[in-house]
């Protein structure tokens, strides 16, 4: 197999098992600025010599942290099953 040199896939692994993971903030501000705000953060990961496509993401935060194992319909019940003790599946609740 012919080795690859991805300076973005080693700077992600190394900061990973480094654990020099990023630092999130909190866009606390008008969504009138939200947008000129995002472009000049972008412009100073590209400053920083860094390919935004991978150092650069907005997120939203949720409150549902698994959403694929809740129905769309009714977020309350779980997907998720669980092995009793009588060996019978049933539904896992709270």
């Amino acid at each position: 197999m012919a080795e690859r040199r991805d300076p973005v896939l080693r700077d992600l692994s190394r900061r990973f098992v480094g654990r020099g993971f990023f630092k999130a903030i909190d866009l606390d501000m008008p969504e009138t600025e939200r947008q000129q705000f995002l472009e000049a953060a972008r412009a100073v990961v590209v400053s920083g010599g860094f390919d935004p496509d991978y150092y650069f993401i907005e997120d939203r935060a949720s409150d549902v942290p698994y959403y694929g194992y809740y129905t769309p319909k009714v977020s309350n019940h779980a997907r998720v099953s669980m092995l009793r003790m009588d060996m019978r599946i049933a539904p896992a609740r709270d």
